[in-house]
């Protein structure tokens, strides 16, 4: 796959200010939105953007900067933002996706729409320090350690100065995969260096074998903070995600997610 190179425009921006210091909490957030099946077998979009999706839509608008949504699928989040007036790059591995995004996406809103096919980091060209956020939802945790860790380095080096990361991903704690749970304590306790990997998914959800991918990395708290940390992130706010208001299969104990709000130090 040929690696990708974006030439990204020069936009008119306001200065990036450092986060507000707050203290990482450890609460549930809910929200209520239907899922729908991606084309590639890559898991679910939301229908409307996630609770950490909406912050990124509401800070790319303050920004005035490009921004990057990584595996956009159907693109929600990125029309949202779009409709807004941000300057979005939309990036996905499935070009059917990326046609239904640009054939959703309103005609007058097109000129800021910046269309990027490939895997992201490996086959993603984009130049450093080039961007004001960079969003990744419900998508990095279908990488393995290694790939994800040269993803959020991906992530630090083409952000500006005091731009933003906003993370959301799947834990262990998601239902559908209860009967991993147990081999994923038995891994925290041997301090497994990625203890939610799973290599054969379909083994622990077999009714969503047409949905997912076989790998998954269900990221938990601590693996999700260490990753931010030691790819020179500051952390402005972690927080659990509920899954309330889906399929009960989804839902345990209100940690089935995590959201993340993070900035490259000015």
């Amino acid at each position: 796959m040929e690696n990708i190179q974006i030439k990204l425009p020069i936009f008119k921006e306001t200065s990036l200010k450092e986060p507000a210091k707050r203290e990482s909490t450890l609460h549930s957030l809910s929200i209520n939105y239907a899922l729908i099946p991606t084309l590639n077998k890559f898991g679910y979009m939301l229908e409307k953007p996630d609770v950490i999706s909406e912050e990124f839509i509401e800070y790319a608008t303050l920004t005035g900067g490009t921004v990057l949504d990584i595996g956009t699928a159907y693109g929600a989040t990125t029309i949202s933002a779009l409709k807004k007036g941000a300057y979005v790059i939309a990036n996905d591995l499935d070009e059917r996706h990326l046609a239904i995004l640009q054939e959703k996406t309103p005609f007058e809103l097109r000129e800021r729409l910046f269309i990027c096919k490939g895997k992201f980091p490996s086959a993603v060209d984009i130049q450093s320090s080039s961007l004001t956020a960079v969003l990744a939802s419900g998508v990095l945790h279908y990488l393995e350690g290694k790939e994800l860790k040269e993803a959020f380095l991906k992530v630090y080096d083409i952000l500006k100065p005091g731009g933003k990361f906003f993370f959301f991903t799947s834990t262990p704690y998601i239902k559908f995969f209860e009967g991993f749970f147990d081999t994923y304590l038995k891994r925290k306790a041997e301090k497994a260096e990625w203890p939610g990997l799973i290599d054969n998914s379909w083994v622990y959800a077999p009714n969503h074998t047409n949905i997912l991918p076989k790998l998954i990395n269900l990221l938990d708290m601590d693996v999700t903070t260490q990753l931010f940390k030691e790819s020179g992130f500051l952390i402005e706010k972690i927080n659990y995600v509920s899954m309330e208001g889906y399929p009960l299969e989804f839902h345990s104990n209100g940690k089935e997610y995590i959201g993340v709000v993070a900035q490259k130090p000015l």
